[in-house]
Protein backbone atom coordinates (compact mmCIF):
# COMPACT_ATOMS: atom_id res chain seq x y z
CA UNK A 1 0.00 0.00 0.00
CA UNK A 2 1.21 3.09 -0.74
CA UNK A 3 2.42 5.42 2.30
CA UNK A 4 0.36 8.73 2.82
CA UNK A 5 1.84 11.28 2.04
CA UNK A 6 3.16 13.31 5.55
CA UNK A 7 3.06 16.83 6.17
CA UNK A 8 5.75 19.00 6.82
CA UNK A 9 7.18 19.78 9.84
CA UNK A 10 7.41 22.89 11.83
CA UNK A 11 10.49 23.65 10.56
CA UNK A 12 10.15 23.10 6.92
CA UNK A 13 7.14 25.00 7.11
CA UNK A 14 8.62 27.99 8.52
CA UNK A 15 11.33 28.15 6.00
CA UNK A 16 8.59 27.87 3.60
CA UNK A 17 7.45 31.48 4.66
CA UNK A 18 9.64 33.56 3.05
CA UNK A 19 9.61 32.00 -0.21
CA UNK A 20 5.60 32.03 0.18
CA UNK A 21 4.75 34.68 -2.82
CA UNK A 22 7.81 33.06 -5.18
CA UNK A 23 6.09 29.66 -4.59
CA UNK A 24 2.82 30.83 -5.75
CA UNK A 25 4.64 32.04 -9.02
CA UNK A 26 6.28 28.79 -9.38
CA UNK A 27 3.18 27.06 -8.82
CA UNK A 28 1.64 29.11 -11.50
CA UNK A 29 4.17 28.71 -14.50
CA UNK A 30 3.59 25.51 -16.67
CA UNK A 31 5.21 22.20 -16.49
CA UNK A 32 7.70 20.24 -19.32
CA UNK A 33 7.96 16.75 -19.49
CA UNK A 34 10.83 15.68 -22.08
CA UNK A 35 11.36 12.62 -23.36
CA UNK A 36 12.85 10.42 -26.48
CA UNK A 37 10.18 8.42 -27.84
CA UNK A 38 6.35 8.76 -28.01
CA UNK A 39 5.26 6.28 -25.28
CA UNK A 40 8.34 7.35 -22.96
CA UNK A 41 5.88 9.80 -20.88
CA UNK A 42 4.32 6.90 -18.83
CA UNK A 43 6.75 7.22 -16.27
CA UNK A 44 4.99 10.39 -15.75
CA UNK A 45 1.61 9.69 -16.95
CA UNK A 46 -0.26 9.77 -13.20
CA UNK A 47 1.65 13.17 -12.45
CA UNK A 48 0.68 14.98 -15.70
CA UNK A 49 -2.93 13.86 -15.35
CA UNK A 50 -2.96 15.10 -12.08
CA UNK A 51 -1.45 18.45 -12.50
CA UNK A 52 -3.77 19.26 -16.13
CA UNK A 53 -6.44 18.04 -13.71
CA UNK A 54 -5.84 20.80 -11.45
CA UNK A 55 -5.24 23.09 -14.17
CA UNK A 56 -1.78 23.37 -14.52
CA UNK A 57 -0.48 24.37 -18.06
CA UNK A 58 1.43 20.64 -18.99
CA UNK A 59 3.91 20.31 -22.04
CA UNK A 60 5.18 17.27 -23.52
CA UNK A 61 8.14 17.17 -25.97
CA UNK A 62 9.18 14.20 -27.88
CA UNK A 63 12.54 13.96 -29.06
CA UNK A 64 12.26 11.71 -31.81
CA UNK A 65 9.85 10.03 -34.15
CA UNK A 66 9.54 6.59 -33.07
CA UNK A 67 10.18 5.44 -36.81
CA UNK A 68 12.49 2.18 -35.61
CA UNK A 69 10.41 0.80 -33.36
CA UNK A 70 8.84 -1.99 -35.40
CA UNK A 71 6.67 -4.79 -34.05
CA UNK A 72 5.66 -7.79 -35.35
CA UNK A 73 1.99 -7.12 -34.74
CA UNK A 74 1.83 -3.99 -35.75
CA UNK A 75 2.90 -4.48 -39.53
CA UNK A 76 4.07 -1.04 -39.76
CA UNK A 77 7.35 -0.87 -41.80
CA UNK A 78 9.85 1.62 -40.24
CA UNK A 79 10.25 4.75 -41.66
CA UNK A 80 7.66 7.19 -42.29
CA UNK A 81 4.56 5.05 -42.04
CA UNK A 82 5.44 4.17 -38.50
CA UNK A 83 6.95 8.12 -37.81
CA UNK A 84 3.03 8.52 -38.64
CA UNK A 85 1.38 6.45 -36.79
CA UNK A 86 3.17 7.39 -34.03
CA UNK A 87 2.23 11.13 -34.03
CA UNK A 88 -1.12 9.89 -34.04
CA UNK A 89 -0.76 7.55 -30.91
CA UNK A 90 1.44 10.58 -29.40
CA UNK A 91 -2.06 12.99 -29.24
CA UNK A 92 -3.72 10.64 -28.43
CA UNK A 93 -1.94 10.34 -24.94
CA UNK A 94 -1.30 13.96 -24.93
CA UNK A 95 -5.15 14.83 -25.30
CA UNK A 96 -5.81 11.80 -22.52
CA UNK A 97 -3.09 13.43 -19.98
CA UNK A 98 -4.77 16.71 -20.62
CA UNK A 99 -1.34 17.95 -22.37
CA UNK A 100 -1.96 21.66 -23.47
CA UNK A 101 0.85 21.00 -26.15
CA UNK A 102 2.31 18.37 -27.54
CA UNK A 103 6.13 19.42 -28.94
CA UNK A 104 7.08 16.46 -31.69
CA UNK A 105 10.92 17.72 -32.50
CA UNK A 106 10.98 14.46 -34.82
CA UNK A 107 14.65 13.57 -34.81
CA UNK A 108 15.50 9.75 -36.17
CA UNK A 109 15.05 7.10 -33.69
CA UNK A 110 17.88 5.61 -32.40
CA UNK A 111 20.08 8.12 -34.26
CA UNK A 112 20.69 10.90 -31.71
CA UNK A 113 24.36 10.29 -31.36
CA UNK A 114 26.32 12.63 -33.62
CA UNK A 115 27.29 16.14 -33.09
CA UNK A 116 24.77 17.45 -35.64
CA UNK A 117 21.58 15.60 -34.27
CA UNK A 118 22.70 16.48 -30.90
CA UNK A 119 22.82 20.26 -32.19
CA UNK A 120 19.42 19.92 -33.66
CA UNK A 121 18.29 18.82 -30.30
CA UNK A 122 19.57 21.41 -28.48
CA UNK A 123 18.53 24.03 -30.40
CA UNK A 124 15.11 22.98 -30.35
CA UNK A 125 14.88 21.95 -26.93
CA UNK A 126 16.33 26.00 -26.32
CA UNK A 127 13.36 27.56 -28.09
CA UNK A 128 10.81 25.26 -26.83
CA UNK A 129 11.95 26.11 -23.28
CA UNK A 130 12.54 29.56 -23.87
CA UNK A 131 8.87 30.16 -25.56
CA UNK A 132 7.01 27.86 -22.79
CA UNK A 133 9.01 29.19 -19.62
CA UNK A 134 8.00 26.67 -17.39
CA UNK A 135 8.51 26.06 -14.05
CA UNK A 136 10.21 22.93 -13.87
CA UNK A 137 11.14 20.44 -16.61
CA UNK A 138 10.44 16.46 -16.19
CA UNK A 139 13.19 14.38 -17.55
CA UNK A 140 15.16 11.45 -17.83
CA UNK A 141 18.17 10.80 -15.23
CA UNK A 142 21.25 9.52 -16.43
CA UNK A 143 19.64 5.99 -16.12
CA UNK A 144 17.36 6.33 -18.39
CA UNK A 145 15.25 4.54 -17.32
CA UNK A 146 15.71 1.56 -19.61
CA UNK A 147 19.16 2.77 -20.45
CA UNK A 148 18.10 3.19 -23.90
CA UNK A 149 20.74 5.60 -25.68
CA UNK A 150 18.27 7.96 -26.88
CA UNK A 151 16.68 8.12 -23.12
CA UNK A 152 20.21 8.81 -21.63
CA UNK A 153 21.14 11.55 -24.35
CA UNK A 154 17.89 13.60 -23.92
CA UNK A 155 18.15 13.49 -19.76
CA UNK A 156 21.97 14.67 -20.93
CA UNK A 157 20.76 17.47 -23.16
CA UNK A 158 18.15 18.91 -21.04
CA UNK A 159 20.17 19.41 -18.57
CA UNK A 160 23.04 20.85 -20.21
CA UNK A 161 20.71 23.12 -21.14
CA UNK A 162 19.51 24.11 -18.19
CA UNK A 163 22.35 24.11 -15.84
CA UNK A 164 24.38 26.04 -18.77
CA UNK A 165 22.08 29.13 -19.58
CA UNK A 166 21.18 31.60 -17.03
CA UNK A 167 18.21 32.43 -19.15
CA UNK A 168 17.01 28.99 -17.14
CA UNK A 169 17.92 29.51 -13.59
CA UNK A 170 14.53 29.94 -12.41
CA UNK A 171 13.79 26.13 -13.70
CA UNK A 172 13.75 23.10 -11.55
CA UNK A 173 14.53 19.99 -13.51
CA UNK A 174 13.53 16.74 -12.26
CA UNK A 175 14.20 13.30 -12.93
CA UNK A 176 11.89 10.46 -13.10
CA UNK A 177 13.04 7.29 -11.81
CA UNK A 178 12.18 4.16 -9.15
CA UNK A 179 14.20 3.33 -6.04
CA UNK A 180 17.19 1.13 -7.41
CA UNK A 181 16.30 -1.06 -3.76
CA UNK A 182 12.63 -1.69 -4.46
CA UNK A 183 13.67 -2.63 -8.42
CA UNK A 184 15.73 -5.55 -6.37
CA UNK A 185 13.27 -7.60 -5.68
CA UNK A 186 10.49 -6.65 -8.50
CA UNK A 187 9.58 -8.97 -11.15
CA UNK A 188 11.81 -9.13 -14.38
CA UNK A 189 11.33 -6.40 -16.80
CA UNK A 190 12.01 -6.92 -20.44
CA UNK A 191 13.77 -4.56 -21.38
CA UNK A 192 15.33 -4.01 -17.97
CA UNK A 193 14.45 -0.82 -15.94
CA UNK A 194 16.99 0.95 -14.19
CA UNK A 195 16.70 3.02 -10.59
CA UNK A 196 18.28 5.07 -8.64
CA UNK A 197 19.29 5.02 -4.93
CA UNK A 198 16.02 5.99 -2.71
CA UNK A 199 18.52 8.82 -1.07
CA UNK A 200 18.01 10.75 -4.63
CA UNK A 201 14.07 10.62 -4.82
CA UNK A 202 13.66 13.65 -3.03
CA UNK A 203 10.37 14.35 -4.19
CA UNK A 204 6.96 12.87 -3.90
CA UNK A 205 4.11 13.69 -5.56
CA UNK A 206 0.46 12.46 -4.90
CA UNK A 207 -1.69 11.13 -7.16
CA UNK A 208 -5.37 9.48 -7.07
CA UNK A 209 -6.20 6.25 -9.01
CA UNK A 210 -8.13 8.36 -11.68
CA UNK A 211 -4.87 9.45 -12.93
CA UNK A 212 -3.59 6.23 -12.81
CA UNK A 213 -6.60 5.16 -15.37
CA UNK A 214 -5.50 7.99 -16.66
CA UNK A 215 -2.22 6.44 -17.31
CA UNK A 216 -3.08 3.49 -18.16
CA UNK A 217 -5.26 4.60 -21.04
CA UNK A 218 -2.62 6.76 -22.31
CA UNK A 219 -0.23 4.12 -22.13
CA UNK A 220 -2.63 2.29 -24.48
CA UNK A 221 -2.79 4.46 -27.40
CA UNK A 222 0.65 3.37 -28.08
CA UNK A 223 -1.30 0.38 -30.61
CA UNK A 224 1.72 0.09 -32.81
CA UNK A 225 3.89 -1.30 -29.05
CA UNK A 226 1.45 -2.81 -27.07
CA UNK A 227 -1.98 -4.94 -27.44
CA UNK A 228 -4.53 -5.71 -25.60
CA UNK A 229 -4.15 -8.25 -22.88
CA UNK A 230 -6.58 -11.14 -21.70
CA UNK A 231 -7.93 -8.55 -19.05
CA UNK A 232 -8.31 -5.87 -22.31
CA UNK A 233 -5.66 -3.59 -20.34
CA UNK A 234 -2.55 -3.96 -23.00
CA UNK A 235 0.38 -5.87 -23.09
CA UNK A 236 3.58 -4.63 -23.98
CA UNK A 237 5.27 -6.05 -26.83
CA UNK A 238 9.39 -5.41 -26.67
CA UNK A 239 11.94 -5.11 -28.81
CA UNK A 240 14.02 -6.63 -30.40
CA UNK A 241 12.46 -10.13 -28.62
CA UNK A 242 8.86 -10.65 -28.58
CA UNK A 243 8.32 -10.34 -24.85
CA UNK A 244 4.73 -9.26 -23.44
CA UNK A 245 4.80 -7.08 -19.95
CA UNK A 246 1.27 -6.10 -18.57
CA UNK A 247 0.73 -2.47 -19.00
CA UNK A 248 -1.31 -2.52 -15.86
CA UNK A 249 0.97 -4.10 -14.11
CA UNK A 250 3.60 -1.73 -14.56
CA UNK A 251 1.97 1.04 -13.50
CA UNK A 252 0.63 -0.08 -10.57
CA UNK A 253 4.16 -1.21 -10.16
CA UNK A 254 5.83 2.34 -10.78
CA UNK A 255 2.81 4.04 -8.40
CA UNK A 256 3.63 1.21 -5.59
CA UNK A 257 7.72 1.54 -6.21
CA UNK A 258 7.78 5.56 -4.55
CA UNK A 259 5.97 4.05 -1.45
CA UNK A 260 9.58 3.17 -0.20
CA UNK A 261 10.79 6.94 -0.89
CA UNK A 262 11.05 8.69 2.19
CA UNK A 263 8.59 11.71 2.63
CA UNK A 264 10.21 14.69 1.27
CA UNK A 265 10.84 18.25 2.65
CA UNK A 266 12.25 19.72 0.04
CA UNK A 267 10.93 23.05 -1.30
CA UNK A 268 11.15 21.83 -5.34
CA UNK A 269 7.52 20.25 -4.58
CA UNK A 270 6.45 23.27 -4.25
CA UNK A 271 7.15 24.13 -7.84
CA UNK A 272 4.73 21.24 -9.03
CA UNK A 273 1.78 21.82 -6.41
CA UNK A 274 2.53 25.10 -4.27
CA UNK A 275 2.74 25.23 -0.31
CA UNK A 276 -0.71 24.21 0.50
CA UNK A 277 -0.66 20.93 -1.38
CA UNK A 278 2.80 19.79 -0.35
CA UNK A 279 1.69 19.61 2.89
CA UNK A 280 -1.35 17.75 2.62
CA UNK A 281 -2.37 14.18 2.88
CA UNK A 282 -3.37 11.98 0.37
CA UNK A 283 -4.62 8.21 0.25
CA UNK A 284 -3.39 7.95 -3.46
CA UNK A 285 -0.48 6.54 -5.41
CA UNK A 286 2.56 8.77 -5.42
CA UNK A 287 4.85 9.31 -8.59
CA UNK A 288 8.51 8.78 -7.67
CA UNK A 289 10.62 11.94 -9.34
CA UNK A 290 14.55 12.87 -8.14
CA UNK A 291 15.78 15.86 -9.09
CA UNK A 292 19.65 17.45 -9.70
CA UNK A 293 20.23 19.74 -7.20
CA UNK A 294 19.97 19.00 -3.67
Amino acid sequence: MPIPFRTLTAAALAALVPLSAQAQTQARRPIVAIFAHPDDERVVGPLLSRLAREGRETHLVIATDGSQGVTDFAKIPAGAPLAAARVKEATCAANRLGVKQLHIIGLPDGGLASFDVLGKLRSRLVAIIDSVKPAAILTFGPEGGTGHPDHRLVGDVVTQIIQGDARFANVDLLYASLPSERLRTAPKAQPTVNGMAESYLTVRVPFEEQDLVAGREEYACHKSQYTPGPDGRGERVSRPRVERHDLAASLDRHAEGCAAVQASDDLFAVTLLGSESKGSESKGSESPLWHLRL
